[in-house]
């Protein structure tokens, strides 16, 4: 059996062992291959293989269920392996001892697309069927372990050159599903770990899908100037790249959120994410931008654009290269070349942010094309602050004259120090046994957390950030 076209080298599989019976020898693959293929031998078949990242699994299963769909004549089996280190491919298939690999039922997972749709994904396959006459047999495996993470396919037929021009032409037809990406498009996805235990391989990413939650503007209480400078730079970007890529202009731009902790960043990236259906949507945090990460992630945002990729606190990976450690700037190396590397014709909008910019990298910061927007997200004055002590407080039903009293007590804080200073009055109401906020209750919270824990439970709070210590 020659092994041709094949993108990736395969280990060999260690020597099964045979513990068997009869009767299980009689249900091993290799006797429904010599079946199947009759006067062939199976030892002189050639065999084409192409290795994929294990994100095209799902469109690689969709396309092959889909092309043997219209095959009436084709016959599939789920096939299992006897022992460990086994590999399901078409060498190990001819191994006719009791330790090959035998007929069994197909074994399936369910992948959550991330609006509660779920697709059954499959460990492995094989179909047998015909061609012009001729015979050929297609596996498809999906690995993931601490090694490698990786979706196979191979197609196995009798030697000729119409074989061979049918052979490519299947590959190639697996290798433009896996490329259209249909399963990420349009969703809302963030890498994830892609072996065992947490472990990532370094093969090949999987790509979360995450539900996307939905934020109404009228959520969104900032200034009516950081606002819409913000609205402008997205929504209003997005909604004329089209139109500007007529004119000859790029359409990739950059937009960095900055700002204390707790100001509402976060909240701004999710209400744009909820509002843009039809984008795909790449949530990227420090913990999952590994180099080889990062590399599969921009490879899938090139194949699905338009595109939104959100990077949160990229100062973690982008801190100026004179003051980071050595060899601590491959990540931020990498991301330059990757936004550098897009064509002026991928439609990418980058949301990055950070409490920190004063120290991110000036590669970054200062370079038009990377960053075209930077926009502080600050602490709220009084009105913005009321506005969301009403908010937080929902049915509780303050009144206004309340909402002032404590919008001037708290002072400049961020929206998650009002939050957690409404939650605390209100627990404090209850124990109380009361129904009804007062500005004593919103004092006393006020109190604990800003000289209850000392330094470090003002720290924890924002209280020192705000000034209170």
């Amino acid at each position: 059996m020659q092994i041709l076209y094949e993108n990736r080298a395969s280990a060999a599989a260690p020597p099964a062992t045979g513990i068997g019976t009869q009767e299980l020898k009689t249900n091993l693959a290799y006797h429904r291959l010599k079946e199947h293929f009759g006067a062939h031998e199976l030892e002189g078949l050639q065999v084409y293989r192409h290795t994929f990242p294990i994100w095209m699994r799902v469109d690689i299963q969709a396309s092959l269920l889909n092309y043997f769909e219209g095959k009436p004549g084709h016959r599939f089996h789920g096939c299992r392996l006897r022992g460990d280190g086994l590999d399901f491919r078409f060498p190990n298939l001819l191994d006719d001892s009791l330790g090959g690999i035998a007929i069994g039922p197909p074994v399936h997972s369910l992948l959550d697309l991330g609006d509660g749709e779920l697709v059954r994904t499959m460990l492995r396959g094989l179909w047998l069927d015909m061609h012009e006459g001729i015979p050929y047999a297609v596996l498809l495996e999906r690995e993931m372990d601490s090694w490698q993470s990786e979706c196979r396919v191979e197609i196995a037929l009798p030697g000729g050159a119409d074989e061979e021009k049918f052979a490519r032409w299947f590959i190639d037809q697996q290798v433009k599903a896996g490329e259209r990406a249909d399963t990420l498009r349009g969703r809302v996805l963030s890498p994830g770990d892609n072996g065992p235990e947490g472990r990532v391989a370094a093969a090949s990413v999987e790509f979360l899908r995450c539900p996307a939650k939905p934020i109404d503007r009228q959520e969104i209480i900032l200034d009516d100037k950081t606002l819409e400078l913000f609205e402008r730079n997205t929504f209003g970007f997005l909604g004329q790249v089209d139109a500007l890529s007529k004119m000859g202009f790029s359409t990739r731009k950059g937009i960095l959120l900055y700002g204390p902790p707790g100001t509402g960043k976060t909240l701004l990236t999710q209400y744009l994410i909820s509002k843009l259906d039809g984008f795909t949507r790449m949530i990227l945090t420090p913990a999952n931008l590994h180099l080889h990460l990062l590399a599969e992630t921009m490879a899938v945002v090139r194949k699905t654009s338009p595109a939104v990729v959100v990077i949160e606190d990229v100062d973690l990976i982008a801190e100026d290269r004179e003051y980071s450690a050595p060899g601590g700037s491959g990540v931020l190396n990498s991301l330059l070349n990757e936004m550098d590397g897009l064509t002026p014709r991928t439609q990418v909008l980058f949301v990055l942010t950070t409490n920190r910019p004063e120290v991110l990298e000036p590669a970054l910061a200062s370079r038009p094309g990377r960053i075209d927007q930077a926009i502080e997200i600050g602490l709220p004055e009084d009105k913005e602050r009321r506005l969301l002590i009403a908010h937080f407080a929902g049915q509780l039903n303050v009144t206004e004259q309340l909402v002032e009293r404590v919008s001037k007590l708290a002072g400049k804080v961020s929206p998650a120090f009002l939050k957690e200073l409404v939650r605390r009055a209100a627990q404090y109401m209850l124990e109380a046994d009361s129904t009804v906020l007062d500005f004593a209750l919103f004092e006393a919270a006020l109190n604990d957390m800003v000289k209850g824990g000392g330094k470090i439970g003002a720290q924890l709070t924002g209280a020192k950030t705000a000034g209170f210590l």
